[in-house]
């Protein structure tokens, strides 16, 4: 197959893939709409909001927006916990969202954050007492330095300092420090000096960060609310 054609089949792929999605996200906007006549404004507002893009939660949104018990709730604190499920649900024991309601979903997620918050202590504590081990073993190896712009959002995760952690934990970082810090749009972006060695001797440290740092912080599950920006020009150093 010359390169044409494999270009042309991805492309058809692609644009399959989005039609698929925008023809799903139009059947639920629209079932919903009939379900919920008197929200349409509530609806085409979670609509354009919700984390799945392909509207795969308006319609318990929608009811829970119209449930008069929680009729209170405005409509940006009902997206935060909905964002929540979606970054955390393949770690909670039930991961349909329709088991819950507004309030058992609320707390399934406070008990989730609880549960890691813990098992980051308890890491950070184990981390402390062998650190000393680790630089002695980094010290033979390749160790490499780049710096990256990230976006943290506040109503994902953890914060920073939750965010650096799981950056620490991927394969190969060794250290990760944060530069400098600024706000925009609801969100922190920091320049986080990242330490680390490739896998082995045959992985350049070009593709280590491109083919496994960025993408598992830019994963959803491994960090949660932390997007990688830029990867900053003549930062990538070598340093041992």
């Amino acid at each position: 197959m010359d390169f044409t054609t494999f270009a042309s089949n991805f492309r058809t792929a692609v644009i399959s893939k989005d039609f698929d999605d925008y023809i799903l996200y139009k059947e639920r906007l629209e079932d919903v709409v009939k379900s919920h006549p008197d929200h349409k404004t509530a609806i085409q507002y979670l609509s354009k909001k919700d984390p799945s893009e392909t509207n795969e939660y308006l319609s318990w949104m929608v009811k829970q927006h119209a449930d008069k018990s929680f009729s209170e709730i405005s409509k940006p604190a009902l997206l935060s916990e909905v964002k929540k499920f979606h970054a955390y649900k393949e770690h909670l024991e039930e991961k349909d969202i329709t088991y819950y309601d507004l309030a058992t979903l609320a707390e399934a997620i406070t008990e989730h954050e609880r549960s890691e918050s813990k098992k980051e202590r308890e890491r950070r504590a184990v981390s402390s007492t062998i650190e000393p081990l680790q630089e002695v073993e980094v010290r033979s190896a390749r160790l490499y330095q780049i710096t990256l712009k990230l976006s943290v959002d506040r109503k994902v995760g953890y914060g920073i300092d939750s965010a650096l952690n799981r950056i620490r934990a991927i394969e190969g970082v060794t250290i990760v420090a944060n530069d400098s810090t600024d706000s925009y749009l609801g969100k922190n972006i920091i320049l986080a000096r990242i330490k680390f060695h490739p896998l082995s001797d045959s992985v350049r440290p070009e593709t280590y960060v491109r083919q496994m740092l960025i993408p598992k912080i830019n994963s959803s599950i491994a960090v949660p609310g932390v997007k990688v920006l830029e990867m900053i020009r003549k930062t990538l150093i070598r340093l041992v």
